[in-house]
């Protein structure tokens, strides 16, 4: 089940799908790295990716960048679903507005 599936308000007011927003890189470059893979610390610093993953700090992202050769970007810092409580927030904002109704209204 994708619960991503909606839109994000930007501040053009225009919509964009969850799965299109663009994300900042992470600078990788600051972690030392072996021929296993990136070495990351115990720090617990939340931040949501660009897949729509929650990833224990910017470290774990890129030694999961590194190891799977993707290029997940990170969206926010915190947990991922503050998207979807923001995603909950804007549903209901538009529905208010009358700028969005859901079927049945």
């Amino acid at each position: 089940m994708n619960w991503f599936s909606g839109s994000i308000r930007q501040p053009s007011s225009t919509l964009l799908p969850y799965d299109q927003l663009k994300g900042t890189e992470v600078d990788c470059s600051a972690y030392p790295s072996t021929s296993k893979g990136i070495i990351c610390p115990d720090a617990f610093k939340p931040i949501c990716a660009t897949d729509k993953k929650t990833y224990v700090n910017e470290c774990s992202l890129c030694a999961t960048n590194a190891e799977k050769e993707l290029n997940i970007k990170k969206l926010h810092n915190g947990e991922c679903n503050v998207c979807l409580l923001m995603q909950l927030l804007i549903m209901n904002v538009q529905q208010h507005d009358g700028v969005k109704k859901t079927s049945g209204e």
